[in-house]
């Protein structure tokens, strides 16, 4: 287990953040988020490797399957970069004798337990903040004593471009503005293994999956399951009917609280390898009231027009945890 007490390097390729002030153009979509200065490689022989990572990632922490050909924790820095950098990594390794409750089960990166807490992208900071890019992996927690689902509600949502319309249904023959599906539909939230996606040109290629996902209480015969992949700049299409604990909700932070009863529990996360960019260079990553109510369909770095403000390239900040049988 790698926890990152300290890590804050040089940013990914980012799009007039206050890191890196310079505008983007239209053709540089395939760069944002992308490592290209600074990064940290873990290798995993004979396993799948974690991700690239960059940025900010203080508090986060990675599980990676040792090696007998030996693991190896690799910084690459740009010097003419100038930018302070710090980190500090702990340790620990775990036999086959440890306590198996703090072993993360195969294929989760992150292993969370108890019964509350937060979790956020790689090189989440704050609501200016860029996701990385070619990122997939799982997010995983331990069902606790006591506990029979696991919530998330959203601190910050904001990933992919949505299209203009959307099928309410895959039978249907007519198309429901996007702005009452926004979030929750499976069928928008695509990836290039799907081959009926044009993830290429919707963008909504950047999306979490949270298995068995439904509106609480998660135990209800009669709540319908929401979807499992959500992407977009609102999570869900509701104000909740249950808040987190200890969470105040906002105007701009309101969104659908989601739980699952399906174990092991596990989020996947999936990050594409570049974001989609406006075809118009006066577009790109436009945060104007004209601008954005026109372009959050076609420009990931635009400022949203209705709920939340978040651009699509934020990533995502959830409040957790685990409620009562």
């Amino acid at each position: 287990r790698l926890d990152f007490t300290e890590f804050n390097i040089a940013q990914p390729f980012t799009c007039g953040s206050s890191s890196t002030p310079v505008q983007c153009t239209t053709t540089d979509g395939p760069l944002i988020g992308d490592c290209i200065y600074d990064s940290m490689i873990v290798t995993t022989p004979g396993s799948p490797a974690p991700p690239v990572v960059c940025g900010y990632n203080t508090g986060q922490h990675m599980y990676v399957e040792s090696s007998q050909e030996c693991n190896r924790v690799s910084f690459n820095f740009e010097l003419a970069k100038n930018v302070d950098r710090s980190w500090k990594i702990k340790v620990t390794q775990y036999d086959s004798t440890q306590d198996q409750r703090f072993l993360a089960p195969p294929g989760c990166l992150q292993w969370n337990y108890g019964s509350l807490g937060t979790i956020n992208n790689f090189n989440y900071k704050d609501d200016s903040s860029y996701h990385l890019s070619s990122q997939r992996y799982s997010i995983c927690w331990r069902r606790e004593r006591g506990k029979c689902s696991l919530c998330i509600s959203i601190g910050v949502f904001g990933m992919s471009n949505v299209p203009s319309t959307v099928k309410p249904s895959p039978s249907s023959t007519s198309t429901t503005p996007w702005t009452k599906l926004a979030g929750f539909t499976d069928s928008i939230c695509c990836s290039a293994d799907t081959p009926s996606a044009n993830c290429a040109t919707s963008g909504a290629n950047d999306f979490i999956e949270f298995q068995g996902a439904k509106e609480p209480p998660a135990g209800s015969v009669f709540k319908v399951g929401d979807g499992n992949r959500f992407c977009g700049r609102w999570l869900g299409i509701a104000s909740p009917p249950t808040p987190a604990p200890s969470y105040s909700y906002k105007a701009t932070n309101a969104a659908k609280t989601i739980c699952t009863q399906v174990t092991p529990y596990r989020m996947r996360v999936h990050f594409s390898d570049g974001e989609v960019l406006s075809s118009t260079s006066a577009n790109v990553c436009g945060e104007s009231t004209s601008t954005a109510k026109t372009n959050d369909i076609s420009d990931e770095c635009s400022k949203f027009r209705l709920y939340g403000n978040r651009r699509g390239t934020v990533g995502f900040q959830f409040v957790w945890w685990q409620a009562d049988c």
